[in-house]
C-alpha cells in the first residue's frame, strides 16, 4: 500500500516537472516564433514537426512558401493546413493589400513578371498574389523608409 502512494506521489510531481517545461517551451516559442500560437498546439504532431524541419526563424523567412506547406502536409496527412494570408491586424487593409496586389500584377510591368515567376514556381493564384502583395508591401515600406518617392515611376516606367 505505502508503494503505490509512493507511485502517486512520485507521478503527480513527475506531472508538475512536464507541465512547468512544456510552459517554459511556450514561452520561449512566443518569444521566438509568435506566429505559431495562431496554428493551433505547439506540442500537436504537426507542430512539433515542423519545428523539426524548420528549427530557428532565420531558416523559415528563408524557406519557399510551399516548402513550409509541404512541412505540415506530411507532418499530417489527415489535416492540410491552407496557405493563407494571416487573420492578425485589420481586415479591411488586408483586402485592399490583396485587391492592390491582384490588379498590379496585372497593370504593372514588373510586379506583372514577379507574379508570372511565381507562378512557374506552382503557386496557386491566391499564393502567387500573397507574394506579389508582400513584394509591393516591401517596396512601398522602402520607398517610405529612403523617402524615394521616385521609385514608384521606376517600377511603372518598367
Amino acid at each position: 500500500m505505502q508503494d503505490l502512494r509512493d507511485l502517486a506521489r512520485e507521478r503527480e510531481s513527475l506531472t508538475v516537472v512536464v507541465s512547468s517545461t512544456k510552459n517554459e517551451i511556450k514561452r520561449i516559442l512566443q518569444i521566438l516564433f509568435p506566429e505559431l500560437e495562431s496554428l493551433g498546439d505547439v506540442f500537436s504532431q504537426t507542430m512539433l514537426y515542423f519545428l523539426e524541419e524548420f528549427p530557428s526563424a532565420r531558416i523559415i523567412k528563408t524557406a519557399n512558401l510551399r516548402a513550409i506547406a509541404k512541412a505540415f502536409e506530411h507532418s499530417d496527412k489527415r489535416k492540410k493546413i491552407s496557405v493563407s494570408s494571416s487573420k492578425r491586424g485589420n481586415r479591411h487593409l488586408r483586402r485592399v493589400i490583396f485587391l492592390m496586389a491582384k490588379h498590379v500584377s496585372r497593370d504593372n510591368p514588373f510586379l506583372r513578371t514577379y507574379y508570372l515567376k511565381r507562378r512557374k514556381e506552382k503557386l496557386s493564384f491566391k499564393e502567387a498574389i500573397l507574394a506579389t502583395a508582400h513584394k509591393l508591401i516591401r517596396v512601398i515600406f522602402a520607398m517610405f523608409s529612403n523617402r524615394t518617392y521616385s521609385l514608384l515611376r521606376r517600377i511603372n516606367s518598367s
